[in-house]
């Protein structure tokens, strides 16, 4: 059994791999080699990461390095997704022996922490991971109807254009945030089947913006991050253009304050985000790793 990086030639495969886990058997749409286009690619070998036996590949998991601003400290993480080890070769300790060679890399890389978001966060406390969740969660009732979004007007499809825009308003109101380039908002989160996004203007700047998945007539949000005095027009253009809107938010934001000024949401808290402080630098500054939280649209 050998642990190796992705070759050119095994992508096909990983990718294969990959979507029947997480797309096919879970019956959702667009493979992840089109959600995550510069994940899955030649250009990311060096972090895509093998299980061989044989040499047929019977387990694989996908590296995102990231640099994460907290206030006045840049981290250095890693986002590890898509553990996938192949049915017929399951409970044999192959995901743990991946993991463990994974976050030794991680460990000579430097890396501060590791995160990863799980539904059996049993298997990976037994190797120190810790749940770190401050996600919150919760559906609305839209006010579209099934035939009628005309209100769509008011957002556009996300592009790699869009980086500046966005990126200048989260630069001046969020202190602790993933740092992101252009090519992250390529991006299309499970399960939706496009990100639009919504602004809000005075006098042709942008002051505040909505990033938003929709999937059929549902919508799920997952920023809203801007002046606040704006909140309440974004929130009505993406109320009234679904039938359904889907709310990804973190504990102590100012769009969860916003929210529970405005509609009092059943918020319900998540628990399947884990992290690893890997380098040991974050508990030496006795800084708590639920406190760098993770948004939604950044997770892999």
């Amino acid at each position: 059994m050998n642990i190796e990086k992705c070759r050119a030639g095994d992508l096909p495969e990983v990718i294969k791999i990959v979507d029947k886990e997480f797309i096919i058997d879970k019956k959702k749409s667009i493979s992840l080699a089109k959600r995550f286009p510069k994940l899955l690619s030649l250009d990311n070998l060096e972090n895509i990461y093998v299980v061989k036996i044989a040499e047929k590949i019977v387990a694989t998991t996908l590296v995102k390095l990231f640099s994460y601003h907290q206030q006045k400290n840049t981290w250095q993480g890693a986002m590890l997704g898509e553990v996938c080890t192949l049915p017929n070769f399951r409970g044999k300790g192959i995901g743990k022996f991946l993991l463990e060679k994974v976050c030794h890399n991680l460990q000579a890389k430097s890396i501060d922490f590791g995160v990863l978001w799980t539904k059996i966060p049993e298997f990976y406390s037994k190797f120190g991971w810790q749940i770190f969740d401050k996600s919150l969660f919760t559906q609305i009732q839209g006010l579209a109807n099934n035939t009628n979004q005309a209100e769509l007007k008011a957002s556009y499809e996300l592009k790699i254009s869009d980086y500046e825009l966005v990126e200048g308003i989260r630069r001046r109101h969020l202190d602790y945030k993933v740092i992101r380039n252009k090519n992250d908002y390529q991006r299309i989160p499970l399960p939706v089947e496009t990100v639009l996004l919504f602004t809000a203007n005075q006098e042709e700047r942008p002051l505040a913006y909505a990033l938003v998945g929709q999937s059929a007539n549902a919508a799920y949000l997952y920023e809203l991050c801007g002046e606040t005095i704006f909140y309440e027009k974004l929130w009505q253009q993406i109320l009234t253009s679904f039938t359904t809107v889907y709310i990804n938010d973190q504990e102590d934001s100012n769009s969860a304050k916003w929210f529970n000024q405005k509609i009092t949401p059943n918020w319900e808290f998540q628990t399947q985000t884990m992290a690893l402080d890997i380098s040991g630098e974050i508990s030496k500054q006795k800084i708590n790793l639920r406190d760098l939280h993770i948004a939604y649209f950044d997770r892999i």
